[in-house]
């Protein structure tokens, strides 16, 4: 196995799976059928309230569905006597890093879901050096995780979490805590691990610039996925996305400003990297 991949990524599906948190109460996920494929890298996208993150709670078993069913690789999340196998299938990031860092330091906490898989130290120590490595963790390795920004312990709960190899990372608004510069660093990490077709990703955001970082876009609205396609075709057409309360993306609407410039941007939805590089571009051009 080759850095912190997993050998092979989850298959997740939902049979109209319906769930409320009150009994009689309005449904948080209502008759909801869905199938993700090995390897996919999947953003969940929707109004606040909508649904979203309790999809992956139930996705991690953390709640359970009153009707359907939640299987993650054949492994229905109701058998209680699975759900330790779910658990280590499925790595679950939260929106507040400092809900899942329980160590003194951050090697420890990388550490500590490892040494529950029952790892032996040699192999623990190696996976540490690579996560450490891949993540720009190294000179933070004694420092305590409480004592970091919110960047930094965003990234050491990424790590903790890819070091136990899970076949699917499931990330709830991972980034709605951060400032821009926190963003744009486990921006990064998201894209490096969605390209990996060992890992199924779902990833659960508020903000409209993140769906490009997934191949595939679902829109949960009301409890319902009422839009299924790539991050290009949801935000394709004027009022498709803003119906569910979805704008733009900026640099979307930024790239459309500087075609209309005639500065030469990619299609779709660029990243900034992409539109820094157009308008470069388009400086020498008018340079020479």
């Amino acid at each position: 196995m080759n850095g912190s991949r997993a050998s092979q990524g989850a298959t997740i599906r939902f049979d109209r799976v319906t769930f409320a948190y009150t009994p009689g109460g309005r449904p948080a996920v209502s008759d909801l059928s869905l199938e993700i494929r090995p390897g996919e890298s999947v953003v969940i996208v929707g109004p606040s309230g909508s649904g979203k993150s309790t999809v992956l709670k139930l996705l991690d078993a953390l709640v359970l569905p009153q009707e359907g069913h939640v299987l993650v690789d054949g492994i229905d999340t109701r058998d209680q006597e699975r759900l330790w196998d779910i658990r280590r299938r499925v790595g679950l990031i939260f929106q507040n890093p400092d809900n899942q860092l329980v160590s003194t330091t951050v090697e420890r906490e990388i550490a500590f879901g490892m040494e529950n898989l029952g790892l032996q130290r040699s192999e623990i120590a190696r996976r540490i050096e690579e996560v450490t490595e891949r993540l720009g963790l190294g000179k933070l390795l004694s420092r305590p995780p409480h004592k970091l920004s919110g960047g930094e312990k965003q990234r050491v709960a990424v790590a903790a979490v890819l070091a136990m190899r899970p076949a699917c990372l499931a990330l709830d608004e991972p980034t709605s805590l951060l400032d821009w510069q926190g963003r744009r660093e486990i921006w990064s990490i998201l894209r490096a691990v969605g390209d990996e077709p060992s890992r199924t990703v779902l990833h659960v955001t508020q903000f409209p610039d993140e769906v490009a970082l997934g191949s595939r876009a679902l829109v949960i609205a009301g409890g319902e996925l009422v839009f299924d396609g790539t991050p290009t075709e949801l935000f394709a057409g004027a009022g498709r996305a803003a119906r569910w309360g979805l704008r733009s993306p900026a640099t979307m609407t930024v790239a459309e400003s500087l075609r209309g410039a005639g500065y030469s941007v990619p299609e779709g939805i660029p990243s900034l990297e992409d539109l820094v590089d157009a308008v470069a571009r388009g400086a020498e051009g008018r340079a020479t």
